[in-house]
């Protein structure tokens, strides 16, 4: 497992879903085969003697992200792949049923789903024996209210932070509150079958997370990512196309636009915006799916 690598893709949540039944089973109408990625960043500094931005860096990338491995209706895994094209790692899924039990991805580490009368009780991250993080779900009715999130091991918490998510924010940014707290919460307020607004909740610490969104469907809804998906609300039906909160005094603003296959999105630009006085950080990413 490699630090900011966020293993963990778990097909579970569909609250008055479209495409699945219940929690732990993820049955989309289209099935993705592969994603691939174009990705572009510049960054910015201000230079006040020369009263001008000055660019720090910048560059361009294409590759294939993902490779998605389904049997018949099952999703098996998926293949995940660096931006020079090599195999990064391969997460397993394994299910009791029809609802997904285990994430695994060789080695010792691996995520374990608990259900109570067919809903997501907890998601505990063991190494061997011993746990290391327990994410705890509170439901209102058939959506998911909060989720708490209790570290036994500060290391890990760090490596394996599972927030990134459903939060269309980069994982980075939790990376502090995971160090520093053991114990932290997210809440969510929902418009339909939509999540409008995210809050953070940790000691001392508060920061919440807007959103807005297209009409279409989701191809992600049901399947809980942390990967490569981090900017994907995949907890809501429709897609996302902006969000925007504030974090350490600096506004970050993530806008989307999106081509349509059907009902469904074929690409997806990201454009991502953070900035304060003196620095100021601009990427894109354009995200293409196939489908099967």
């Amino acid at each position: 497992m490699k630090n900011l690598k966020f293993i963990l893709v778990i097909a579970l949540m569909c609250a008055v879903a479209v495409s699945c039944t219940k929690e732990g089973q993820f049955k989309p109408k289209k099935k993705i085969s592969q994603i691939s990625y174009t990705e572009s960043y510049k960054s910015e500094y201000w230079d006040e003697y020369g009263s001008e931005w000055i660019v720090e860096g910048q560059g361009t990338s294409n590759y294939v992200g993902q490779r998605w491995n389904w049997n018949g209706n099952v999703l098996e895994g998926i293949d995940f792949y660096s931006s020079d094209g090599t195999l990064d790692y391969s997460e397993k899924y394994t299910y009791k049923g029809k609802q997904l039990s285990t994430i695994s991805w060789g080695g010792s580490g691996r995520f374990e789903l608990v259900y109570e009368k067919g809903k997501l009780s907890s998601i505990d991250y063991y190494s061997g024996s011993s746990l290391l993080v327990s994410y705890v779900f509170t439901h209102d009715g058939s959506k998911i209210s909060k989720i708490t999130v209790n570290s036994y091991d500060a290391k890990a918490t760090v490596e394996h932070p599972l927030p990134s998510w459903l939060l269309n924010v980069p994982a980075r940014d939790f990376m502090k509150a995971s160090r520093d707290n053991s114990s932290y919460e997210y809440e969510f307020e929902w418009d339909g079958n939509n999540v409008k607004r995210l809050t953070y909740l940790a000691p001392d610490e508060r920061e919440d997370y807007y959103f807005s969104y297209d009409n279409k469907l989701n191809p992600l809804y049901g399947l809980w990512d942390t990967e490569e998906f981090d900017f994907i609300s995949i907890m809501s039906k429709n897609n996302v196309t902006r969000l925007e909160y504030t974090s350490d005094g600096e506004t970050h603003v993530n806008n989307y636009s999106y081509t349509y296959d059907g009902k469904y999105p074929a690409t997806m630009t990201r454009t991502y915006i953070s900035s304060s006085s003196t620095y100021r950080y601009t990427s894109t990413e354009t995200t293409f799916y196939d489908y099967q």
